[in-house]
């Protein structure tokens, strides 16, 4: 008689100084990943976005998010893959969740927040090189394509008001009670 296979946890993946992969039980299919060190250039998330794409529906992916923020660029493609994952997603902050962090966290399926969470949401930053006319011009197509991307992502999450000032330039700071009754109203994620 055959002995049954025992399910063996896998080892975790040191991907490189900004990203983490632990995958936690093979059977479930569920996957940790880990974000807690600035948002790089992209090449240093391969391994994470090719989970996402990778995932079937009854995968369960968690993002662990203890992060400053960093490139928006990155942000983007992040967002992105996670939206077209099939993948059940859900975004665990469990201390700074600041700036382009703040993005992937709302862009969660479902939300864990731990107590001592907090959020910062600010507008972009960034710079331009060139000719002036160059110049120029991307700085009016930053102006109103990011403008854009900002509502979209904080709708529902923030008022219409506090976008606007957001876009004006206001840093808006978030505890993890505040984070959880804005998150709770939100609908059809809620919390």
């Amino acid at each position: 008689m055959e002995k049954p296979e025992t399910p063996r946890k896998p080892a975790t993946v040191q991907i490189n100084d900004f990203c983490k992969i632990q995958p936690t039980n093979v059977i479930t299919n569920r996957y940790d990943i880990y974000l807690n060190y600035l948002i790089e250039k992209p090449h240093y998330y391969f391994e994470f976005l090719e989970i996402l794409r990778s995932a079937e529906s009854e995968d369960e992916i968690f993002i662990h998010l203890n992060n400053n923020g960093g490139y928006l660029d990155t942000t983007m493609q992040i967002i992105n893959t996670m939206k077209g994952s099939k993948a059940n997603i859900t975004t665990c902050l469990e201390g700074a969740c600041h700036s382009a962090a703040s993005l992937i966290l709302l862009s969660g399926d479902a939300f864990k927040i731990s107590e001592y969470g907090t959020m910062l949401c600010h507008y972009y930053s960034g710079g331009t090189s060139g000719k002036g006319h160059e110049m120029e011009a991307h700085i009016e197509f930053d102006k109103n394509y990011y403008k854009k991307f900002f509502k979209k992502i904080y709708n529902k999450f923030l008022t219409k008001k506090e976008i606007e000032e957001v876009i004006k330039g206001k840093d808006l700071w978030l505890s993890a009670s505040g984070i959880i009754k804005r998150l709770k109203s939100m609908e059809p994620k809620g919390l």
